[in-house]
């Protein structure tokens, strides 16, 4: 009989001490830093950073910078930030990963510059854009040897101005002026929302 009792305790003792280490492992793991491969297309760095809040939850923040050049037949810049909160909740677990579901806002601030020529008189013009957005994801995340990450997602987004200001000339103040490479579904209206990432969890 006594040989069962210990038996017992030094099996609830090893229970109680692989729970443990898997709890740490999951607090040393509980938080990613990610960067879009897909953003440099359009000249823009973007970064998130994700943390989970439950076992099946996260809340991620991204931030994004556009710094984007005319490849078109006028001569303009176009600077943007871009920061997007996002809510995410897991659908189904795999061996290496989980697919999931995500809501995120987002908020834009937008100012594209234009340089035209009249002959002999150099005029620049620009407007400022700032717009909100709501949207959905699905995505799934691959997670290799417990650190790498490599995610992808696509959903709809809607997009409202909120604020403009341009100079243009014959321009109403509400026409959307921008660089002819960048969509104006970007700022108004509904568009896609997507993404490649790859990530390192700490």
């Amino acid at each position: 009989m006594k040989h069962y009792i210990v038996f017992f305790i030094a099996l609830a003792m090893a229970q109680m001490e692989v729970t443990a280490q898997q709890q740490m492992g999951m607090k040393e793991h509980q938080h990613c830093i990610k960067i879009n491969l897909l953003s440099p297309i359009m000249s823009t760095v973007n970064l998130a950073f994700e943390t989970n809040i439950g076992s099946d939850k996260s809340f991620q923040l991204g931030f994004a910078f556009m710094d984007h050049s005319t490849y078109g037949t006028t001569d303009g810049v176009t600077k943007a930030y871009f920061l997007t909160p996002e809510f995410r909740y897991r659908l189904v677990e795999y061996k290496n990963g989980y697919s999931f579901i995500g809501a995120f806002g987002r908020y834009i601030h937008m100012q594209y510059s234009q340089t035209d020529k009249y002959r002999f008189d150099v005029k620049k013009s620009s407007s400022v854009y700032d717009c909100l957005g709501l949207g959905i994801i699905l995505g799934q995340k691959f997670i290799y040897r417990d650190r790498v990450v490599i995610e992808m997602f696509a959903g709809p987004v809607y997009s409202g101005i909120v604020q403009s200001k341009n100079d243009f000339y014959n321009r109403a103040e509400s026409d959307i002026n921008l660089d002819e490479d960048i969509p104006h579904t970007l700022l108004k209206r509904y568009g896609v929302r997507a993404g490649l990432n790859v990530g390192w969890m700490f």
